[in-house]
C-alpha cells in the first residue's frame, strides 16, 4: 500500500483546500516535509488516521476540533474533508485489477456525523467503482490496531510496548504476517468441508446412520460456529475492557485527581502557615502599639537635643557645673579667714573679690537639679536607645510577617489555580468502574477457556460423524468424497502453514531485529524478547548484558526497528512464490517528530532505517532535527522523491523565530497574512 496524495480542506489547522503529493517512486520512496512546530505537520498524520479510521491518534490535542476554526467562524455550515488516493499492492476484490487505486474520502460538518466514501479508479472504465464494503477494504489496507506502527508519532509512542497491550501486539504482528486472513480462510474451509460432508450424508439415502450423522454434523457445525462467535465476543469484550481499563487508569492518573489531592494538601499546609503568620502579625502589631503608647517622652527628642546643646556649651565655658559652692563662699565671709589662712579684712579688696564669687557660685538646689538633670539625660538616652531597638525589631518582625503573608497568599493562589485548572469531576464513578473492569477481566479468561472446551467438543463430534458418513458412503457419493478429501488436505496444509508461520514469525522477527541492528546501528546492542512467550522486545547492552533504560529516545529507536523489521519480513515473504500465506499489510511509514528525543548516532540509524526499508516513507521533521545526520544520510542516499516546506500564514509573526535554514538556504516558516490564517505546503527541492 502506498499513499499517492492527500487532499485536505478545512481540516484542523488547514484552512481551505490543499493538496500534497507523496513520492511513490521505487528508487526514491521518501517524501520529506520540513515543518516547524505549529505549521501543520502533525495534522497530516491526524488526517490520514481520521480518514481511514474516523478518529485521531492518541497523542492528538483538542480532538473535538476537526473543522478549522477560522473556516467555521466564517461559515457555520462549512465542511472539513480529507481525501486519500491509495495504491494497493494486492489484487482488487472488486475489479480484479492488479495494484488497484482507491480514493478514500471522509467529510464532516458541525453538529453532524462524518460520512465516508470509497471509489476504485478502474483504467478500463470511465466512471470509478463505488466500494460498498468500506470497512473490509480499510481493514485489509491498514487495520486500526496496526496504525500505531505505521502512523508513527514520536510524541505518542508510550503505548506501543505497554505490558497491558501485549495481546494486541501479538494480534498486530499476526495481521502483518497475514495470519488473521489465513485463520478466516481456515474457518471457511472447515465450514465448507462440513457442508460437503453433510451433503454426502443426505445423499446416502440407504443408510439411516449416515443421514443422522449428516444432521449431527450440521447441528455440531452450527453450534461450533455459534460458540466461536460467542468466544470472539468474549475476546472482543476482553480487549475492549483491557483498553477501557487502561484508559480509566490513565484518566485517574492524569485527570488531575492526584494533582488535585497534592494541590489541596499543599494548600492546607500553606493556609496553616498563613494563619500562623497572621496571628504573629496581630501580636506584633499590638506590641508595636504598646511601644508607641509608652513613648511620649521619647518624642521630646528635639527638646532633648536643645538641652544637650545648652549643657554642652555651658560646660565648655565652665559655667556648668558652677565653679564655686555658695555655702563655702559665705563661710569664708563669715569666718573672715581665707583658705590660705590669712585674715580677710572688711571692705578690703579680697572681700570684694570673694563676694564676686557669689555670682558664679551654685547652691545645693542647683547642684541637685543638675545631678537630676544629668541623671534624666542619661536615662533618656538609655530609654531612647532601648525604645528604638525594640521599635525597629518590631517593625522588622511586622515587615517579615507581611512579606510572608503576601508570599503565602500568592502560593495559595497558585494552588487554587491548579485546583481550578484540573476541572475534574468526582472520579468515584471511574474508580468504581475500574474495580468492576478488573473483576470482569479476572473472569473472562475462564469463560473463554470454557468456550474453547465446548468448541473442541463440537469439533470432535463433527469429526466422528464425518468419519461415519464417509464410511457409510456408496458409489453415488464418490465425487463428493473426492471433494471432501481435497478440502481436508487443504485444511491440513493451511493449518500447518499457520502454525509454521506463527512459530517462524516470532523467531524470524527477533533475528530480523538483530540483523537490522547489526547493519544500521552504531552501538553494541542486541534485541531479546522479554520472556519465552512474549513478543515484546528489549534492547540489551551487550557489554553490560542488561536492558537499556526505557527512556523516550530508546523507545523511539526500538519502535522504528520493530516496524521496519516487520516490513522487511513481509517484503521478503512477498518475493517467495511458494509462500502459502501471503503477508498482510505493508503500509507506508508516516513519521512525525521522530528525531526530537534521539541522539546523533540514533538519528543516523533511524534515518537509514526509514529510507532503506519501507516501500514508502513520509517523514515530517523540523529544520533543527533535519540538520546534521538526517540531512547527510538523505543527501548521500539521494532517496527523496518529493519534498515540501510547511508554512503558517497568520496575522502577526515574529521574524526572528520564523527564519529557518535548510541545506544552507534560508526560508520563513511563518508568513504575515491579514486575509487568511492557515497552514500551507510549498513544494521545494531542498
Amino acid at each position: 500500500m502506498k499513499i499517492e496524495k492527500i487532499e485536505i480542506e478545512n481540516f484542523r489547522g488547514w484552512n481551505g483546500p490543499h493538496e500534497i503529493k507523496f513520492s511513490v517512486k521505487k528508487d526514491k520512496p521518501v517524501t520529506l516535509i520540513i515543518a516547524e512546530n505549529g505549521t501543520g505537520k502533525s495534522n497530516i498524520l491526524e488526517a490520514i488516521m481520521w480518514c481511514l479510521h474516523g478518529k485521531l491518534p492518541a497523542s492528538a490535542k483538542e480532538k473535538d476540533r476537526i473543522i478549522n476554526y477560522h473556516a467555521l467562524k466564517k461559515n457555520k455550515n462549512i465542511a472539513a474533508s480529507v481525501k486519500l488516493t491509495i495504491i494497493d499492492d494486492k489484487e482488487s476484490q472488486l475489479s480484479k485489477n492488479l495494484n488497484p487505486k482507491y480514493i478514500i474520502s471522509k467529510e464532516i460538518r458541525s453538529g453532524k456525523p462524518a460520512s465516508s466514501q470509497i471509489y476504485e479508479l478502474d483504467p478500463n472504465r470511465q466512471k470509478p467503482h463505488a466500494y460498498k464494503r468500506q470497512e473490509q477494504l480499510i481493514e485489509r489496507l491498514l487495520p486500526e490496531r496496526l496504525s500505531k506502527f505505521f502512523l508513527f508519532s514520536g510524541e505518542g509512542i508510550e503505548q506501543l510496548f505497554n505490558d497491558s497491550q501485549e495481546s494486541q501486539l501479538i494480534e498486530s504482528i499476526e495481521d502483518i504476517q497475514g495470519l488473521t486472513f489465513a485463520r478466516k480462510g481456515l474457518e471457511d474451509a472447515e465450514n465448507y468441508s462440513s457442508f460437503l460432508t453433510e451433503s454426502l450424508g443426505k445423499l446416502n439415502s440407504k443408510s439411516k446412520k449416515s443421514q443422522l450423522a449428516a444432521v449431527a454434523v450440521k447441528n455440531a457445525t452450527d453450534v461450533k460456529n455459534q460458540l466461536k462467535l460467542e468466544k470472539e465476543d468474549l475476546e472482543k469484550e476482553k480487549e475492549e475492557k483491557k483498553k477501557r481499563l487502561y484508559e480509566i487508569s490513565n484518566i485517574i492518573r492524569n485527570s488531575g485527581q492526584k494533582v488535585l489531592e497534592q494541590a489541596q494538601k499543599t494548600k492546607d499546609a500553606l493556609l496553616l502557615n498563613l494563619n500562623t503568620n497572621k496571628a504573629d502579625l496581630i501580636k506584633f502589631e499590638k506590641e508595636h502599639q504598646t511601644l508607641l503608647n509608652r513613648a511620649p517622652s521619647i518624642f521630646l527628642f528635639n527638646e532633648k537635643l536643645s538641652l544637650d546643646t545648652f549643657l554642652s556649651k555651658n560646660k565648655l565655658n565652665g559655667i556648668i557645673p558652677a565653679p564655686h559652692d555658695e555655702k563655702f563662699v559665705y563661710k569664708l565671709l563669715d569666718e573672715r579667714i581665707c583658705i590660705c589662712g590669712r585674715e580677710i579684712c572688711e571692705d578690703s579688696e579680697e572681700e570684694a573679690k570673694i563676694k564676686t564669687l557669689l555670682d558664679e557660685s551654685g547652691n545645693e538646689t542647683q547642684h541637685a537639679n543638675l545631678t537630676a538633670l544629668e541623671g534624666f539625660m542619661n536615662n533618656f538616652n538609655f530609654e531612647n536607645k532601648k525604645f528604638r531597638n525594640e521599635y525597629e525589631d518590631k517593625e522588622e518582625m511586622i515587615n517579615e510577617k507581611e512579606s510572608n503573608i503576601l508570599s503565602l497568599q500568592a502560593k495559595i493562589d497558585e494552588q487554587n489555580k491548579i485546583i481550578s485548572d484540573t476541572g475534574i469531576e468526582d472520579i468515584t464513578k471511574l474508580q468504581k468502574e475500574e474495580e468492576e473492569l478488573s473483576d470482569r477481566l479476572l473472569l473472562l479468561p475462564s469463560e473463554i477457556s470454557n468456550k474453547n472446551i465446548k468448541i473442541n467438543r463440537e469439533e470432535e463430534e463433527i469429526k466422528k460423524n464425518k468419519k461415519l458418513i464417509i464410511e457409510e458412503g456408496d458409489e453415488q457419493g464418490e465425487e463428493l468424497k473426492n471433494q471432501i478429501d481435497f478440502v481436508e488436505k487443504c485444511i491440513d496444509g493451511l493449518r500447518r502453514a499457520i502454525e509454521e508461520t506463527q512459530l517462524e514469525g516470532r523467531e524470524s522477527l527477533i533475528n530480523k531485529l538483530n540483523d537490522l541492528a547489526n547493519k544500521f546501528d552504531t552501538k553494541d546492542q542486541e534485541f531479546k524478547y522479554a520472556n519465552d512467550s512474549s513478543y515484546k522486545p528489549l534492547m540489551i547492552d551487550k557489554e553490560l548484558e542488561a536492558p537499556l533504560p526505557e527512556n523516550q529516545g530508546n523507545t523511539v529507536l526500538k519502535s522504528i526497528f520493530y516496524a521496519t523489521s516487520l516490513i522487511d519480513i513481509c517484503k521478503e515473504r512477498f518475493d517467495k512464490d511458494e509462500t502459502i500465506i501471503q503477508p498482510g499489510t505493508i503500509a507506508p511509514m508516516v513519521c512525525d517528530a521522530v528525531f526530537s528525543a534521539l541522539s546523533v548516532a540514533n538519528t543516523q540509524t533511524v534515518t537509514k532505517l526509514l529510507c532503506e526499508i519501507p516501500e514508502q516513507t513520509i517523514l515530517m521533521v523540523n529544520a533543527v532535527s533535519y540538520r546534521g545526520e538526517c540531512e547527510k544520510v538523505m543527501n548521500d542516499l539521494d532517496i527523496v522523491g518529493e519534498s515540501y516546506l510547511f508554512q503558517r500564514k497568520q496575522n502577526k509573526i515574529n521574524k526572528e523565530l520564523s527564519e529557518i535554514e535548510v541545506n544552507g538556504k534560508k526560508y520563513n516558516a511563518f508568513i504575515a497574512d491579514k486575509d487568511i490564517t492557515t497552514n500551507t505546503a510549498k513544494s521545494i527541492k531542498f
